[in-house]
């Protein structure tokens, strides 16, 4: 498995997951493209043999701490695999490069699979917003403080 920012090419397949792994609030081509574009985002694309098996968006603001994940999706075919950890770890990183001392994140209150993967990672919830998504569920949001080498070995 390659973990590597996406580019054009990779679109397709980062629709591809994206639609596998969301029925609402998708990214939809024009979407990926713009964020291709930005300096505000960071597009990630997981890929064995070629083929886009995850993907991730983060954002960052300018003079900001804190990172936002927009998204994280793994195709089901390639989870339990370490997919999901190596796109958050990848995304954790570049936070840290870019200054980031914390990442922030919305996540369906009924998708436990996903809270139970935030919370092994760190994350705690610090809040919820009734109504966040297309369907109108709800959203809890997480934090996590990012660690640099000198505060992990503290």
């Amino acid at each position: 498995m390659i973990i590597a920012t996406a580019t054009a090419l990779d679109v397709d397949g980062l629709i591809s997951v994206e639609n596998t792994c969301f029925t609402t609030d998708q990214l939809h081509r024009r979407n990926f493209m713009h964020l291709l574009k930005s300096k505000a985002a960071l597009v990630l694309a997981a890929k064995a043999q070629n083929t886009v098996i995850g993907s991730a968006v983060v954002f960052y603001r300018k003079h900001s701490k804190t990172a936002r994940l927009y998204s994280l999706a793994v195709h089901p075919d390639h989870r339990k695999h370490g997919v999901a950890l190596a796109l958050m770890q990848t995304l954790e990183m570049d936070a840290l490069r870019h200054g980031c001392t914390r990442m922030k994140l919305e996540v369906r209150c009924d998708n436990a699979r996903a809270i139970g993967f935030y919370e092994r990672g760190g994350y705690l919830k610090t809040g919820e917003i009734s109504g966040f998504y297309e369907d109108g569920q709800t959203a809890w949001c997480m934090e996590k403080p990012l660690k640099t080498n000198e505060t992990a070995a503290s």
